[in-house]
């Protein structure tokens, strides 16, 4: 058999080559989880939002809601018009299920945790923590 140089050479970089493939495929799904799209717990586990993409914003609707006495209904919008204003975070509307009331809302990102506030002209705030749902 003759001694092909070149296949020794490509042998020499394909192995980080792949390896370097690899990473950043594995890069690219850890990027993929760090969105805000999926379904949503409520800290206290009674409501569940789904957010998703509503033209080139974000929008979070009620898809499950076990407290009865709560006026909050399934299909209610609660986030709507949220576009990236930073790293994991999103700005837009926050509407309160309970009174109706829109105000300036943020969404910010952490791993599992998608904490959303609600402020009225910036000065008093609400927060809510969420957390994203197994089985998505």
């Amino acid at each position: 058999m003759k001694d092909r140089p070149w296949r020794r050479v490509a042998h020499g970089w394909t192995m980080p080559v792949v390896a370097f493939a690899l990473g950043v495929i594995v890069a690219a799904g850890a990027l993929a989880d760090a969105s805000p799209i999926g379904v949503w717990v409520r800290d206290n586990g009674g409501l569940r939002v789904r957010v998703a993409r509503c033209g080139a914003n974000l929008c979070g609707v009620i898809i499950r809601e076990d407290d009865k006495t709560s006026p909050a209904r399934v299909g209610q919008h609660v986030l709507s018009g949220m576009t990236p204003s930073g790293p994991n975070t999103w700005k837009g509307t926050a509407s309160n299920p309970k009174n109706g009331k829109s105000y300036e809302g943020t969404m910010t990102l952490s791993g599992n945790t998608l904490t959303t506030d609600g402020c009225v002209l910036g000065l008093i705030c609400e927060s809510v923590s969420w957390t994203r749902a197994k089985g998505r």
